[in-house]
């Protein structure tokens, strides 16, 4: 992250002091992480946010993300008996999985080592848009989100943040309006099942569609002349 920074910042079309990162899904992580970390990081925008780090994806038991070779405090993914079969299950038939409720035990499980594995978003310089909705079918992301949110108020951040929440948004990949929304899973090759995003293709349209102009008015306040 640190290097493509730094390339995009050498470039004659961007202004290199001040950068942006846009982040959905997994990549809401390294977007928060990378703002604490380089200062011309000035503008965060969020989809399905998440304020704390997780193990990587897939077999293994390490930290997702590493900054110079050091590893983040981290998360593990947990989930019940029930979960599990239900997971095996989804597997075999090729029916949706919804992850949202191992989360939520990954979080009760671990709830002694949260803050630890808590992303420091007060230590970032920029300003944040945040999206995390209720119903989401992948993560939690409007409990995750709002850990972010507590967070920098807690620390008096300095810098503008505002948290969106969309009741039957969902996962929101497809962040773009006018984008069809009505594949309501993915499928995840890592673990070799499909993703359930939760709520309906006509709330994530219109979560799309209210959000997307936001985002352009955030972008272009922070980062504009």
């Amino acid at each position: 992250m640190e290097q493509a920074i730094d390339w995009l910042g050498r470039q004659d079309v961007v202004e290199g002091e001040r950068i942006g990162l846009l982040g959905a899904s997994r990549g809401r992580e390294p977007a928060i992480l990378a703002s604490t970390l380089i200062p011309k990081v000035r503008a965060v925008v969020g989809y399905t946010t998440c304020g704390v780090v997780w193990g990587g994806i897939g077999e293994g038991d390490a930290s997702a993300w590493t900054w110079r070779g050091q590893a983040f405090p981290w998360l593990r993914f947990m989930e019940t008996e029930e979960q599990g079969e239900r997971f095996e299950e989804a597997k075999r038939t090729g029916q949706p999985y919804f992850d949202a409720p191992s989360f939520d035990h990954s979080l009760q499980m671990q709830s002694d080592r949260v803050s630890e594995a808590t992303i420091p978003a007060e230590r970032s310089q920029a300003a944040f848009l945040l999206i995390g909705n209720p119903g989401d079918g992948v993560r939690p992301s409007r409990d995750l989100s709002q850990i972010t949110v507590d967070r920098l108020q807690a620390h008096g951040h300095a810098g503008p943040f505002r948290f969106l929440a969309y009741e039957d948004g969902g996962h929101m990949l497809i962040p773009y309006p006018f984008y069809p929304t009505t594949m309501r899973q993915f499928y995840h090759p890592t673990v070799g099942v499909w993703e359930g995003l939760g709520s309906t293709a006509e709330g994530a349209a219109r979560a799309a569609e209210d959000s997307w102009p936001q985002v352009l008015e955030f972008i272009h306040t922070e980062l504009g002349d």
